[in-house]
């Protein structure tokens, strides 16, 4: 399977490489490095063409040293180069910065694709600058690559409390020690520049990319238990108004513990404060990740621009004795409504628009007016989702009933879906309405989710839907959401 490996031609000089032998006779890849340069790709083992199929667990394993202690990055992501019309999507379905010594580790990590089946996926190990310019002369020794399909692994029982209340999990939230803990990934090339000086960590950023993983800064190791809260404080400052992310994770982002998108605004000191409680629906983690995402953030639109985190701090703050969460904290009692703005009194608020037109024909229109969101939609696309309503931050409790009810009204017949996914797009609940021509809908549907997430999106997807779907107008007057009762 490992036969096509290649080092990127870009900058040649910078190091060599070749098959060497171990002291077992066996034979190894050994990259003599004279300067890292300064990206992460100037130097990669490289293999292209590797497939992973949707919803599929692997394992990816691997030895590796070398003989200056550094940090290398290894990924499995999508091929930007693949299709040029396809240039900006370098989507990575796992990655990790792994810190390297002088004796041989083994890397090991089990993962879930998250995306569509992709044949166009690049296995590398990326030996450039990963945190600072390096110019030692050194080598890098890397043997035993595989990567096979698995079951999903079994998680743990839960462990208890890992850390006390009062604990910080960040270390370095002050920059104190430059970037000491901290790693600044630019997952698409050139997009952005990032430099930890004066107590700081500088993101330059000339290209948010089509996703919030196309920049992100990073620290591993965090001790993250199922229902418990944390405090997060962050002090920042953005040339631009824009959003960011927070995200707890596990090593390969394919569990989401918690986190939420905060708005900064253009030349103001930010003081970002905010309670996370964990998802219930996982085991304990004693390395998840801590990730601050600064590309592209869901459909808003993000400018480029300068980017200064001054501090982070995330401090446990209660025990994991409830499940979900919220902006309150805690699970929300029978009767609440969970929908903000479900009548349209004020216009978008709390709504996301989102028509996905290049490469779908998608062609729509939406407008908040008189109470409705309105629709006027000429070409449904190829998929559902080309054409969406989305609210963000919507809390649900695993085996707790809802009820989802609609007025809604097209002018042609067909069927939409709802539906409420978690991070990474895991479906929770849902279910498709059809639509008769020219009738306002009364929908009404109870719904139990399969999960625990303290902030879900809700989606109305008006793309296409089944083999036939014609164009027209579509009004929805409300969408409410509440919770009828408790888990049993």
């Amino acid at each position: 399977m490992y036969d096509s490996y290649a080092v990127d031609g870009v900058k040649k000089t910078l190091a060599q490489y070749w098959v060497d032998t171990r002291e077992e006779g066996q034979p190894v890849m050994k990259y003599e490095i004279n300067d890292t340069g300064d990206q992460d790709w100037y130097i990669q083992l490289k293999q292209e063409n590797v497939t992973l199929e949707k919803d599929k667990w692997y394992k990816i394993s691997f030895k590796i040293k070398s003989t200056l202690d550094r940090t290398v990055k290894y990924a499995m992501q999508h091929d930007g180069n693949s299709d040029p019309a396809d240039a900006q999507d370098w989507t990575v379905y796992d990655g990790a910065n792994i810190n390297l010594t002088s004796d041989y580790q083994t890397y090991t990590n089990t993962f879930r694709m998250t995306g569509d089946t992709d044949t166009k996926v690049n296995f590398t190990i990326s030996m450039g600058k990963i945190t600072d310019q390096i110019t030692e002369k050194h080598s890098v020794y890397i043997d035993d690559i595989v990567l096979e399909e698995t079951e999903k692994p079994e998680e743990e029982e839960n462990p208890g409390s890992l850390v006390e209340i009062g604990t910080d999990l960040i270390q370095n939230g002050d920059f104190a020690d430059g970037n000491a803990n901290w790693s600044a990934e630019i997952n698409l090339k050139d997009a952005a520049t990032a430099e930890f000086t004066d107590g700081k960590a500088v993101f330059d950023i000339v290209n948010v990319g089509e996703a919030n993983w196309a920049i992100q800064m990073k620290q591993s190791g965090l001790a993250i238990e199922p229902g418990a809260t944390y405090h997060l404080t962050m002090k920042l400052t953005s040339a631009v108004t824009r959003k960011i992310e927070i995200g707890l994770k596990n090593a390969s982002s394919s569990i989401y513990y918690g986190g939420g998108v905060y708005d900064v605004t253009a030349g103001e000191a930010a003081e970002i404060s905010a309670d996370i409680v964990a998802s219930a629906e996982h085991a304990a983690n004693k390395e998840a990740y801590f990730i601050l995402s600064l590309g592209k953030i869901g459909d808003n639109e993000t400018p480029v621009g300068t980017v200064t985190i001054d501090s982070i701090s995330l401090v446990k703050t209660a025990e994991g004795e409830i499940s979900g969460g919220g902006e309150e904290g805690g699970d929300k009692p029978a009767g609440a409504e969970l929908m903000k703005n479900s009548d349209f009194s004020e216009g978008e608020a709390n709504w996301i628009k989102a028509i996905t037109a290049d490469g779908t024909g998608a062609d729509a229109t939406a407008e908040f007016t008189d109470g409705k969101a309105v629709y006027q939609i000429q070409n449904p696309g190829t998929a559902n989702w080309n054409i969406q309503l989305k609210q963000e931050g919507i809390e649900l409790q695993k085996d707790s009933t809802y009820q989802l009810k609609l007025k809604i009204k097209s002018s042609a017949a067909r069927t939409v879906d709802v539906g409420f996914f978690g991070a990474s797009d895991t479906w929770l609940a849902g279910q498709s309405i059809v639509l008769e021509a020219g009738e306002l809908k009364e929908y009404s549907v109870n719904i139990t989710p399969n999960a625990n997430n303290a902030a879900s999106t809700f989606i109305l997807s008006m793309g296409k839907v089944g083999d036939e779907t014609p164009a027209g107008t579509i009004e929805i007057e409300s969408i409410s959401f509440i919770k009828t009762a408790g888990a049993q």
